[in-house]
């Protein structure tokens, strides 16, 4: 999420006013360490207008990848 909103060239205060959230809270969802649920991945999709199925798929991809990093995992996904 980071990387779209730098491209877009948002500050995360944008992108929270335009997903409905406070910046604290985006700020700590962009850093992982707050769930989502299914209304703010699409809040947050259209904010940085990207499809949600591409969102959720990177959000995915992204917490197990930090998961594999937290636990030292130096296995890498296909």
């Amino acid at each position: 999420m980071r990387k779209r909103r730098m491209a877009l060239g948002l500050t995360q205060a944008e992108v929270a006013k335009r997903a409905g959230l406070t910046r604290s809270h985006y700020s700590k969802i962009e850093r992982g360490k707050r769930d989502l649920n299914i209304d703010q991945i699409m809040n947050i999709s259209k904010a940085l207008d990207i499809p949600f199925d591409q969102s959720f798929f990177d959000m995915f991809r992204d917490k197990t990848e930090q998961k594999g990093v937290e636990k030292g995992d130096q296995h890498q996904a296909s």
